[in-house]
């Protein structure tokens, strides 16, 4: 009896940015820490991996034969010749192209990987080959659960705290496949864009890995479906380029994050579980909490969460919202630029001020 055959599944997501970098000194104490890593993440058997910088070589390599995989069972469907190009063909044809891979000037790529028994889920026949109708329903089967798409969101949230956003800018490639002894079993490529080059340092100093990953871990611990929609709408703004969606996605983020944490106020006297200081005279009652409209509950976190400059932040707020309210109700012209300074600072003090809390 041969070898018994290992597999595992990986997800992974590569978050870039076209221009930007640490210094060289802060990149080179970055770089000195190595990956971050988490076991037994997002669940018990998973590993989740942060590499921060260069994209790595096996991830490369892997996004290749994910995207060869895809070309040549492509050709097996639709192509009518005779002869037929091997996996490695299709991998070094790929290779050929120097504007195929993205080259970033730094990016963070998030891997969520574990190792699983191909035999216990049939996708091992008899006669040792790979089932294919076995694997292909194991992952149409579980396709949902194993995106892990608001564990990105969380991780990405996170990483912010302690990153600049102009390290967001875009999602760059975004993948899942599963292998068996490190060949690919089932993936569904992904298009992929290309991204000229570029170069220029953030302001960011060297970020606390310790905290980062702390972070992570109490963030996803969160059961808060409102929560996950928070951290979805953040990161879509962070790498939204025009203007005004940008503007769109982050309100969107601050109008819920408004909603749930000013609700939780006045019902439990909380914020995510945590006792918060506040007069019990300036919690209204949750008859009047019902009629109460956005800015006034905004004034109510604002007061709990920063009473020594909640001022500043209501009429921040207040010029955000009549901005939101134009846009809905009568329309903006080109030129107007949205307040993107006031909203992005607002939604970094109070996210911060929560996740702090956890």
């Amino acid at each position: 009896m041969g070898q018994k055959k290992q597999a595992k599944i990986i997800n992974f997501r590569i978050y870039s940015t076209k221009w930007y970098s640490y210094d060289f000194s802060e990149c080179e104490e970055i770089m000195k820490r190595g990956p971050l890593v988490l076991d037994n993440f997002p669940e018990n058997g998973w590993t989740l991996t942060c590499y921060f910088g260069p994209i790595p070589e096996s991830i490369e390599e892997l996004k290749y034969a994910i995207d060869g995989y895809g070309l040549k069972r492509k050709s097996e469907i639709f192509s009518q010749s005779k002869l037929k190009k091997t996996l490695g063909e299709y991998i070094v044809g790929l290779k050929a192209d120097p504007e195929y891979f993205p080259r970033s000037v730094w990016a963070t790529t998030i891997v969520i990987e574990k190792p699983i028994d191909p035999y216990e889920f049939r996708m091992i026949k008899e006669n040792g080959d790979i089932s294919g109708f076995e694997t292909h329903q194991f992952f149409r089967e579980n396709y949902r659960k194993l995106a892990f798409s608001e564990v990105f969101d969380k991780t990405v949230l996170s990483c912010l705290t302690e990153m600049e956003q102009v390290l967001f800018d875009e999602l760059v490639i975004s993948e899942m496949a599963l292998l068996i002894d490190d060949e690919i079993a089932v993936a569904f490529p992904k298009n992929m864009g290309t991204q000229r080059e570029g170069w220029q340092c953030c302001d960011g100093k060297a970020f606390d890995k310790e905290k980062i990953s702390a972070l992570m871990q109490n963030v996803n611990s969160l059961r808060f479906t409102w929560f996950d929609n928070v951290a979805h709408w953040r990161v879509a703004m962070v790498m939204e380029q025009d203007p005004l969606r940008k503007f769109y996605f982050g309100f969107i983020c601050l109008e819920i994050l408004t909603n749930e944490l000013s609700k939780e106020i006045v019902t439990t006297c909380s914020i995510l579980g945590n006792p918060v200081k506040i007069s019990p005279n300036k919690i209204p009652s949750e008859s009047k909490f019902k009629k109460m409209d956005l800015w006034n509950k905004f004034f109510l976190i604002a007061e709990v969460l920063n009473p020594s400059g909640f001022a500043k932040d209501q009429a921040d707020f207040k010029i955000c919202k009549d901005f939101r309210n134009k846009m809905s109700h009568e329309g903006i012209y080109e030129g107007e630029n949205p307040p993107l300074e006031k909203l992005d600072s607002l939604l970094d003090f109070y996210l911060l001020a929560i996740l702090r809390s956890i």
